[in-house]
């Protein structure tokens, strides 16, 4: 017979090929010899052999399974948010990121004519009667008052280069440096000898303009004289020189361009014969 545990231990061993199948041996009695191990073959392990899986009663308890067929409701999913559709005047997104990588340009401003006439515009009441520099080059300017640079005794240097002026205003006799380059001045709309009282003046920039002669007489203080790029057609034999004086020598004009003018310089030498440099001009 088996002791007390050898029976606790077939027991359990019962119980556990109960779960895996029939006992391939029985409990050795105490002090045999014991049985030869065989082990199990999986392959041919029948699951559907002498237990009843279906039936197993584990804890003497009869479980209902149909309970694991309800559902369990974990929670409430919330919906997602309504979409907001966006306002009318937005672009859409792909025009929003082509507007942040490139901005429309801003449209060039149109030209605005400026027409600096009326009294006083440099007098006493408006502070600037001690000006000594104006410079509007490129301002479009068409025209400016007869008399509006009359009250600046002590203005030194004159620029309206790249306008559109016709015709120049009375200027002040203390002027050294004029600039009128690139407007539309023709001879009639300088002063008739405009320049002469200008003893100071040593840089007269007259050319890319609609003259049609040389503005005479000339200071003797002049240096500069450029008359490019206009319609001067001959020169007089005075122009620069004195014809009633041979020796007469004016050693301050170093500079004259006549270059892209119709006339022939070489027809007029007797006009530049006083000068230390020839001007610059067609041959």
């Amino acid at each position: 017979m088996c002791s007390l545990r050898m029976v606790v231990l077939c027991v359990v061993g019962a119980f556990a090929l109960t779960l895996l199948g029939p006992c391939p041996s029985v409990c050795a009695p105490q002090g045999g010899a014991e049985p030869d191990e065989q082990p199990y073959d999986l392959d041919d392990f029948d699951m559907n052999g002498e237990t009843d899986w279906e039936n197993l009663d584990l804890n003497g308890e009869n479980y209902d399974y149909e309970d694991l067929d309800q559902e369990i409701e974990v929670g409430t999913v919330a919906p997602p948010a309504p979409e907001t559709p966006p306002p009318a005047n937005m672009p859409p997104p792909e025009y929003e990121e082509e507007m942040t990588l490139s901005p429309r340009p801003t449209p060039p401003l149109a030209p605005v004519t400026l027409d600096f006439k009326g009294p006083g515009l440099f007098g006493p009441d408006t502070g600037l009667d001690k000006l000594k520099s104006i410079d509007l080059t490129g301002n479009q300017i068409s025209g400016v008052d007869e008399d509006a640079f009359r009250p600046l005794p002590q203005l030194q240097d004159i620029l309206l280069a790249d306008n559109n002026m016709q015709a120049l205003p009375e200027l002040p006799p203390t002027l050294r440096y004029i600039d009128v380059r690139n407007n539309r001045l023709v001879s009639n709309g300088l002063h008739t000898d405009g320049f002469k009282e200008m003893s100071l003046l040593e840089f007269l920039y007259l050319s890319d303009n609609k003259l049609d002669y040389i503005p005479v007489p000339l200071p003797e203080s002049l240096r500069v004289l450029h008359l490019q790029n206009n319609n001067i057609q001959n020169l007089h034999v005075d122009t620069f020189c004195n014809s009633h004086d041979r020796n007469y020598i004016r050693r301050s004009l170093e500079d004259i361009r006549l270059d892209g003018n119709p006339v022939n310089i070489n027809l007029y030498a007797s006009s530049y014969i006083c000068l230390p440099r020839l001007p610059i001009g067609s041959h």
